[in-house]
């Protein structure tokens, strides 16, 4: 079961990728194209290389570290187009989530190789290994849910096909996040196979999603998601957002 649901989510991954390319949104959304364009080929290579071999493990590991890559350029991507119109804000995330993934991945780093002169430690580079895929998803997780709660906050008008962009997206990493949290504290093989099936039917159900609603005509209208359930809260959280952009892009100008 578990293969021919990978199999579908290949094929719808590759149906995804051609709309996009045909809507033309690929200059809009490039670190999107790029993450679905590396998902596919990294997909269809593990799909036809033969499980427990050397081979496997290398292809696994290059698109494990590619993943990564394009993930932070993908939450860069939605952080500094949902904050296109704050230039303040945006800049400032910006520099953060550069300092926020090296510290992310120093820190791991460090231990790694205290690790590796540890006599005591059986399996040294793979300890390492985990240790950073838990920390670098630590600090996915946090931006996802930093992104998620600014949406549901702050009422900004955004184009369609961000939002949905953004909040597929961000139940997917969600998803596969709580999927690798199940692994880890899981007794039995059952819980564990179960958490995987679970996460690769979010991921279809995502990828069917998007291969709906994104399209050329989700750019024109514009929606917001924020406060829709207290219109002069909304107000008051928009001033407030409009003063920090204020504030931070005041700062911005009088250090350069």
């Amino acid at each position: 079961m578990s293969a021919q649901l990978f199999t579908f989510d290949l094929v719808l991954t590759a149906l995804l990728l051609v709309k996009v390319w045909n809507q033309g949104l690929v200059p809009r959304y490039p670190a999107f194209a790029a993450a679905l364009a590396f998902a596919l080929v990294s997909g269809v290579a593990l799909r036809m290389t033969p499980v427990q071999t050397k081979s496997y493990a290398l292809i696994y590991a290059a698109s494990q570290l590619g993943d990564w890559v394009l993930r932070y350029f993908v939450l860069r991507e939605l952080s500094l187009q949902i904050l296109n119109d704050h230039r303040g804000i945006r800049e400032a995330v910006r520099s953060g989530m550069w300092v926020s993934l090296g510290l992310a991945t120093l820190i791991p780093c460090g231990v790694a190789v205290f690790m590796r002169a540890n006599p005591n430690s059986r399996f040294p580079w793979l300890e390492a290994y985990f240790l950073l895929h838990q920390s670098v998803s630590a600090f996915f997780a946090f931006l996802v849910l930093g992104t998620l709660l600014f949406l549901a906050w702050f009422p900004i008008r955004l184009r369609r096909n961000l939002v949905i962009y953004c909040v597929g997206y961000s139940v997917q990493f969600l998803a596969q996040a709580g999927a690798m949290l199940a692994n880890n504290l899981a007794s039995t093989e059952s819980i564990r196979n179960l958490a995987g099936l679970s996460y690769q039917i979010v991921g279809l159900c995502i990828n069917l999603v998007w291969l709906v609603w994104l399209s050329r005509a989700g750019e024109v209208p514009m929606v917001s998601v924020g406060h829709r359930w207290n219109e002069a809260a909304g107000d008051n959280s928009m001033r407030q957002l409009n003063d920090l952009n204020a504030t931070l892009a005041n700062v911005l100008r009088r250090n350069r």
